[in-house]
């Protein structure tokens, strides 16, 4: 039961990050960055609010220990997100769709690692 809530917790969380999130990403590509830069200034810009909230709210606890993890967990992920964005051009969908495309993928990806890697300590005492 406590794993279900805490997947709860993370998926209301990840909403509003997302959102955040995709809102940066839409606004910096609007005013002319390339997709990459704008998924990497999106995922500087969002790390240290997902990391309070994640840490926080899901997990019970974001230590500064955690944080190298939570940043190297991250950068495993940006570079799925452009995996997933530059196959989407390659099938002609534009960035903007591209991008909702990987929300999904890394959403997933972000739980598994963040409960397995990145916040263990908080992950098992929920078990």
């Amino acid at each position: 039961m406590a794993g279900r809530v805490q997947f709860a917790k993370f998926v209301l969380v990840g909403v509003v990050n997302s959102c955040w999130s995709y809102l940066l990403y839409a606004a910096f590509l609007y005013f002319g960055f390339n997709y990459w830069l704008a998924s990497l200034l999106t995922i500087v810009l969002s790390v240290g609010f997902g990391f309070l909230m994640q840490g926080n709210v899901v997990f019970g606890g974001a230590t500064y220990a955690a944080l190298p993890r939570f940043v190297l967990v991250w950068i495993v992920i940006y570079a799925l997100y452009l995996l997933v964005v530059t196959s989407a051009q390659w099938f002609g969908v534009n960035n903007y769709i591209g991008g909702l495309m990987a929300l999904p993928l890394v959403a997933c990806l972000s739980y598994v690692l963040q409960r397995r890697y990145v916040f263990q300590s908080s992950a098992k005492a929920e078990l």
